[in-house]
């Protein structure tokens, strides 16, 4: 029997860190970034720490709760780096920035961000900075509203649907390249090659270039009218 150990292979009681939520989420959290989502079970989750199942719902009150839980962690761990008020642009970007890197660094676990649940004090100061930026910008309420629902629906939906890790695109237009009618579809066969060549980067931050571009736009045209208003 190896030493510090039962002959089950389980760690002695007094050789095991503390049982704590704390620990449970971020075990979690590793399982899922491992297996996924459907991969975490209460049972499976209690014999990577060494205790039984029942031992969890002590500081988990369910399995739902654990989720949550392990989706508040990942807000939690964002630090917004530090720009200049004055410029919004930036500050945007920046939010921008953190949580695709946050998609990037767990994406199988990133979408649990988006189940029904109560926010916490760090999603509500992320969004807090993101309407910040735009108010100093000149948004009035409507505009800051309006900018900060078509900045989050464009970030969501290109993690969600499109992240890094599922960009399939260019294989896609490699096959739509070799395969096409260019007789029938003159324009798809004369652009498949080039998209072909696209990199999830270049897209991403083309669309977020062309967005921060429509919302200056956006921002002059209400300063305009407020001025004629005036």
């Amino acid at each position: 029997m190896t030493e510090g150990r039962t002959q089950r292979g389980r760690p002695r009681l007094a050789d095991r860190a503390p049982l704590t939520r704390t620990r449970i989420v971020t075990e979690a959290l590793s399982m899922v970034d491992e297996e996924g989502v459907s991969g975490l079970t209460m049972r499976g989750l209690a014999a990577r720490i060494g205790v039984e199942a029942m031992s969890l719902y002590a500081y988990v009150t369910s399995k739902d709760d654990l989720l949550n839980a392990v989706a508040d962690r990942l807000v939690e761990s964002l630090v917004l780096p530090d720009i200049p008020r004055p410029d919004w642009q930036g500050r945007v970007r920046a939010v921008v920035a953190v949580w695709a890197a946050m998609e990037e660094a767990h994406p199988a676990a990133f979408p649990l961000l988006y189940r029904p649940r109560r926010g916490t004090e760090r999603e509500l100061a992320i969004t807090e900075e993101l309407m910040d930026a735009l108010t100093e910008a000149g948004f009035d309420g409507a505009g800051v509203a309006l900018a900060y629902q078509t900045l989050v629906s464009f970030l969501d939906g290109a993690l969600l649907q499109w992240p890094r890790s599922a960009w399939r695109a260019p294989s896609n237009w490699r096959e739509i390249s070799s395969s096409i009618d260019g007789i029938r579809y003159p324009r798809v066969a004369a652009t498949a090659p080039y998209a072909a060549q696209l990199s999830w980067d270049d897209v991403f931050n083309t669309g977020l270039d062309l967005l921060m571009r429509g919302l200056e736009n956006l921002r002059a045209a209400q300063q305009t009218l407020q001025a004629a208003r005036d």
